[in-house]
């Protein structure tokens, strides 16, 4: 637990909890009879722009997932094999320790965890005249639907945007928060 209080312009109590790693530094000072310097920050979590940071990639990630859909939307091909298949990003909540690694180390936010191929069946037409088609004279499109990746690109353009108003508003309360401590 942290406890403080302002007793009058030039004062500040503060209590640490025993057992919080803030007390350390405290009882060093304490024991050579000098006072300790703080720093203080009020109205955000550290791990803000953190959490924001892995929605950013994330969503990052589904932008150029979307696009790179677009750009094979129109390839055909001889074989349903070799058709392209969409891809989608599935995310994951880092709600767990053991789903954190050293790129993501924040509890609470968000990473891509796999890129998965579209279910969607290939659709094949008929089309002699195509270098592509197979001896039947079909060849088979991609299962992009133009669509559904214009809709999947605004929403991850979004999200991406909401996250960057995220970062935004938290150091502009940063920035407040020594503003008024210069005063």
């Amino acid at each position: 637990t942290y406890r403080m209080m302002i007793h009058d312009n030039n004062t500040l109590g503060l209590y640490v909890s025993p057992g919080h790693h803030g007390r350390l530094p405290y009882e060093k000072y304490h024991a050579r009879g000098e006072a300790c310097p703080v720093a203080v920050t009020f109205g955000q979590h550290p791990l803000v722009l953190g959490i924001a940071g892995t929605a950013l990639n994330s969503q990052l990630v589904h932008m150029n997932t979307t696009a790179f859909n677009l750009a094979n939307a129109g390839t055909v091909a001889k074989t349903e094999g070799e058709a392209f298949r969409a891809k989608r990003p599935v995310f994951k909540a880092l709600l767990k320790d053991e789903f954190t690694n050293a790129g993501f180390p924040y509890l609470g936010g968000v990473k891509v965890d796999q890129v998965v191929d579209d279910p969607t069946p290939i659709r094949s037409i008929f089309d002699p005249g195509n270098p592509s088609a197979d001896e039947k004279g079909y060849v088979y499109l991609s299962n992009v639907n133009e669509m559904q990746e214009m809709v999947e690109m605004m929403a991850a353009s979004r999200s991406y945007q909401n996250n960057v108003e995220v970062v935004n508003t938290a150091r502009q309360l940063m920035m407040r928060t020594l503003d008024i401590t210069k005063s």
